[in-house]
């Protein structure tokens, strides 16, 4: 198992723990969740995973809309989706890519 990695955020680093398969399944959920009841496509997916994935590790006060709030910089966004995934095992390294739309 990996040790944590981080994440940044509006210029703020959270830590990402090794996560167990129950929370690889809450991140896939909410995979699922966001390609099913947005229309806003890879935006929402990017913030649900983080989300989910900061939720895991202890930060269930950043949700979906307190990411919003936040200043953060799509290169930021990008990254750690793509962080994310790869910490997940959701994705290999370089290959993390929203659903094509309509899928």
């Amino acid at each position: 198992m990996s040790g944590p990695t981080t994440i940044t955020l509006a210029g703020q680093t959270f830590e990402i723990q090794p996560l167990n398969l129950g929370q690889i399944e809450k991140i896939v959920d909410a995979i699922g969740d966001a390609g099913r009841i947005t229309t806003k496509g890879s935006f929402d997916y990017a913030l649900s995973i983080i989300s989910a994935a900061l939720a895991v590790s202890g930060r269930a006060d950043l949700t979906p809309e307190a990411l919003r709030g936040m200043m953060i910089r799509a290169d930021e966004m990008r990254a750690a989706q793509d962080i994310v995934l790869r910490h997940s095992g959701l994705a290999p390294s370089g290959e993390a890519q929203p659903p094509a739309a309509g899928a």
